[in-house]
């Protein structure tokens, strides 16, 4: 039999035809009567069969029988893979035969009970997986009342699955998986009810949190799958059963399914009067616990009716109508602020339900608002007691009551998203409100009522956008300053505010304008710089935060010379105002990433007029800003947003030259110097060919051949060296591996050595100018490459011995790998480990610079966290370099130094439950002792720090007394 199978299942299906194909059937099916145990065979037989054509119906008929009454149990096979090729057969039978089997069963009554008995016992997981889906067929389409409690039984036996896959399980089966499909069976019909609720309501006694997890998914799924007419007639005993695991929550999850199984029987019953039924006893319970109002029981009540409320808008009128009085009625009469708090919190939910089943003002989903279009909102009877609650909370509450507030807040917001529930003026009440509170009210407890009054008023934006433009722009504009003198203005806070409601998409332009518009007053006047630099800023902030990249592109474009080139102009007429400026080189730059972000996608044309313009803003014929200092600043974000075809000016080759210089000059600014360098290696990285790079470097004099000609180098010929390898790096050029082994050479240099280390921590440092947004070649490989060029050369020469290697070069080396490591991914460290540890250790010692230490403690705690073996054998140097960092040195009071305190100790405390205990108890009395020092520290993080480390170290004794 096993040679038939073989031989049907390689020949082609048109080699045999159909009367040829009949005749094996026949024989297949007498194999399968007359000898049970060549039933793997004969099955896999049929399945050829069938594989060369369908088979008649009732052929396929005769074939289900034969099955049933030969092989039934299924259980008589002992060898799993015989059950699941008769399996496999019978779910083929199913999914193409389903009528026919379905009329056979109509007309033979016995067949149903053959098959609800035929899989008691099987207990495989790949066969289960078939056993689901098989008998899910008849109880969904078949007429199984006469057998229903045979059929539950047989799949609720089951319940709850513990299947746990064996670890390397070739078929991929998981638990989940047959939850889900017994999970199907259980929900398929309600005749199913009488015996799977109360079966699955004692379930939820039990003491195993998986198996109540189970009950009420499965309860949840039966709620939605099952009739109305049935769930009407458990729903109380649900809600009864249910609403323990919320108003006496145990495990979070477990609350959250009993919450979205109460929500699927209201959304059952939702359009029948059964609905009332159910929600009458949830209204009373729920009222009666907000009564006693703050309690565990109100705030879970205020969920449940949450949940409930979402499932549909007749649960969420009745609900409202049965609640809300209840609300308002406890807060007027209510004698303390923390009950008013607990009401408003439940009151808050009630909306947030609201606005989830009747949408937003700006809601464009039709299939949803055709749904709701014709829905009465009860909470439109409400809406004006609501809102008066609401607004009196803000208004006239305690100042100090910032979160009693913030809540007020958040209740206004919501009311004011609901569609169609407010008018326009009432709509303006809160936005009075909430600008007041942004305008008006002084800075308490790091102005989170602040922030929230500017996101609820960001949220009405949305909502209302002309509503905000025309009530609150006006505000706004009222009381920005003309000029303002010190950081701690009001006036800054104010400007950050109207700014933010750029990032709705219909006021962009409104507020783009507005700022623009003030800023011109403030060249006019002239206003301080700060004042300057703070609109700037505020226009920066509302092109990279707002809505601008959601415009089209036509409407993008008209910000070129809206604001781009009126910038221009500004700096054309305004130019010794602006030099008079002590902030003049932060305008500049502010200038400049404005334009930026304007022209950053712009079509070619009008970035080759920017590229044209950008080392001549000012138009002055025989003068262009490579020595104009302060333009520069500009010219180097506009370089930055030039795509790499856009050609240059001038020649690459010159314009290095005349940078180079400028950065060489004396006369040159910090800020100057920067945007020199800058731009430096942007033209290399963007705007030469790799074939130009060797012989332009050359020809500008950029090429550094050997240490000897290095000796009189200054700083600033070093910072050039490392922007034009970062360059280099970057798009993986060729010359990029000969311009770091000349940089890795020269760092034993007495002199230039520690310039030199310091400047490898460039490299991989984020750039403002060098990403990808930018138009920059970024190889994705670049840290891999800057890895295996640099860090094993480093390793191997800083291990060298004392005698080969000077002190200082020794420091030079651990500078510079602290510098790569910072910006390196832990992955690609991992090779070089066993190299790498021992030099992050003698790092702790010496390194100086908080963010270097911190970031070899930083690559420490990732070995321990992932590779712990690696530092099995330094576990004495470890503990003992981690507490010295531990303790404050030089500049301790600084935020940076207690960082690496805190890094230092939550890395030691890790020590413990990675490493072997056998290797720390004998050094455990010496850490515990030495943490003393840093647990009277004088920053709480630090001392916070130490108790858990100290915490972790004593638990080594917990194995002594085992």
């Amino acid at each position: 039999m096993f040679f038939l199978a073989d031989v049907l299942s390689a020949i082609s299906a048109k080699t045999l035809s159909r009367q040829q194909r009949g005749l094996l059937c026949d024989f297949v099916l007498s194999r399968i009567a007359g000898d049970p145990e060549s039933i793997e065979p004969s099955v896999h037989s049929l399945i050829g069969l069938e594989s060369m054509g369908k088979w008649e119906d009732e052929r396929a008929v005769e074939i289900f029988k034969a099955l049933l009454e030969s092989t039934n149990p299924l259980k008589q096979f002992k060898l799993q893979r015989q059950r699941y090729s008769v399996l496999q057969l019978i779910d083929i039978l199913m999914a193409k035969y389903r009528a026919a089997l379905r009329e056979a069963q109509s007309s033979n009554p016995d067949l149903l009970e053959k098959l609800v008995f035929y899989f008691d016992g099987e207990k495989d997981p790949r066969n289960l997986m078939i056993v689901f889906s098989v008998l899910l067929v008849p109880m969904t389409e078949w007429d199984i009342a006469a057998h229903a409690q045979d059929f539950f039984e047989a799949v609720f036996n089951y319940f709850p699955i513990t299947f746990k896959p064996p670890p390397d399980d070739p078929y991929g089966i998981t638990a989940q998986q047959l939850k889900d499909r017994l999970r199907s069976c259980i929900s398929a019909t309600s005749f199913f009810a009488p015996y799977a609720f109360p079966a699955l309501l004692d379930k939820l006694d039990s003491t195993s949190p998986n198996t109540k997890r189970d009950a009420l998914q499965t309860i949840s799924t039966c709620a939605g799958g099952y009739s109305t007419r049935t769930i009407s007639l458990y729903s109380v005993n649900l809600w009864d059963a249910l609403k323990f695991e919320v108003l006496n929550v145990q495990e979070e999850d477990l609350a959250e399914q009993a919450l979205e199984a109460m929500s699927n029987v209201a959304a059952k019953l939702s359009g029948s009067q059964e609905l009332h039924d159910y929600l009458k006893p949830v209204a009373k319970e729920c009222n009666e616990h907000l009564e006693d109002a703050p309690t565990k029981q109100s705030q879970a009540s205020g969920r449940i009716i949450q949940a409930i409320a979402r499932a549909s808008p007749e649960a969420s009128n009745f609900l409202t109508r049965a609640v809300l009085p209840q609300i308002v009625s406890l807060f007027n009469a209510a004698g303390s602020l923390s009950k008013r708090r607990a009401l408003l919190d439940v009151s808050l939910q009630l909306l947030h339900s609201n606005v989830a089943v009747f949408g937003e003002w700006r809601t464009s989903d039709l299939e949803f608002l055709q749904r709701t279009i014709n829905s009465e909102n009860a909470l439109r009877d409400f809406s004006e007691q609501i809102q008066e609650l609401l607004l009196g909370a803000v208004v006239y509450s305690p100042k100090e009551e910032v979160s009693y507030r913030i809540l007020s807040i958040n209740g206004l917001t919501e009311l004011v998203k609901l569609r169609s529930l407010l008018q326009d003026q009432q709509i303006s009440k809160t936005l009075h409100a909430l600008t007041t509170v942004i305008l008006k009210e002084p800075s308490y407890e790091n102005d989170d009522l602040r922030l929230a009054a500017e996101a609820g008023l960001l949220e009405i934006a949305h909502q209302k956008p002309q509503l905000v433009v025309n009530e609150a722009f006006p505000l706004f504009l009222a009381e920005l300053p003309e000029d303002v003198q010190s950081e701690e203005s009001s006036g800054l806070s104010i400007l950050a505010a109207f700014a933010k409601l750029g990032s709705e998409e219909k006021i962009f332009e409104t507020v783009v304008m507005r700022l623009r518009n003030r800023l011109a007053s403030a060249f006019q006047l002239p206003a301080s710089g700060l004042f300057i630099l703070a609109l700037l800023n505020a226009l920066l902030y509302t092109f990279v935060r707002g809505a601008y990249k959601e415009l089209a592109v036509d409407v993008q474009s008209s910000y070129y010379n809206n604001v781009v080139i009126w910038l221009f102009e500004q700096i054309t007429k305004k130019e010794d105002i602006l030099k008079s400026l002590a902030e003049r080189a932060a305008i500049y730059n502010a200038i400049g990433r404005v334009c930026r972000i304007i022209v950053l996608n712009q079509d070619a044309k009008i970035q080759q007029e920017i590229a044209g313009r950008m080392y001549n803003l000012q138009n002055q014929t025989g003068q262009d800003d490579l020595s104009r200092h302060d333009s520069l600043l500009i010219s180097t974000h506009l370089l930055a947003a030039l795509k790499a075809d856009i050609p240059l000016p001038f020649a690459p080759l010159d314009l290095l030259r005349r940078l180079v210089a400028l950065v060489k000059s004396n006369d040159t600014t910090a800020e100057t110097t920067a945007a020199s360098l800058a731009q430096m290696t942007l033209i290399i990285n963007k705007h030469l060919p790799e074939s130009d790079l060797k012989p332009v470097l050359d020809e500008a004099g950029l090429t550094k051949p050997d240490a000897e000609s290095f000796s009189n180098a200054s700083i600033l010929d070093i910072r050039i060296e490392f922007a034009i390898s970062k360059a280099l790096l970057l798009r993986n050029s060729r010359l990029a591996p000969s311009k770091l082994s000349r940089l890795l050479d020269l760092l034993p240099d007495p002199t230039h050595g520690p310039t030199i280390a310091r400047g490898f921590s460039t490299l991989l440092a984020p750039d403002e100018f060098l990403t990808p947004e930018n138009h920059s070649r970024i190889s994705k490989l670049h840290q891999q490459k800057l890895f295996s060029l640099t860090v094993p050369a480093i390793a191997s020469a800083s291990s060298r011995t004392a005698a080969a290697i000077s002190p200082t070069a020794k420091q030079n080396y651990l500078l510079a790998l602290a510098g790569l490591l910072h910006y390196l991914p832990y992955p690609i460290l991992v090779p070089e480990l066993p190299a790498l540890v021992p030099l992050l250790l003698q790092s702790l010692d010496a390194l100086e610079s908080p963010a270097l230490k911190a970031s070899a403690i930083k690559t420490l705690s990732e070995v321990l966290a992932h590779d712990p073996e690696a530092l099995a054998e330094h576990a004495n140097s470890l503990a003992s370099r981690l507490l010295r960092a531990s303790r404050g040195g030089k500049g301790a009071k600084s935020e940076a130094a207690a960082g690496v305190r805190s890094a230092a100790l939550a890395c030691l405390a890790r020590v413990p439950a990675v490493l072997r205990r056998e290797t720390l108890v004998p050094l455990r009395t010496g850490v515990v002792r030495e943490l003393t020092a840093a647990l009277d520290d004088g920053k709480r993080g630090v001392r916070r720090e130490a108790v858990r480390c100290r915490v972790a170290w004593i638990g080594l004794d917990d194995g002594d007394e085992e």
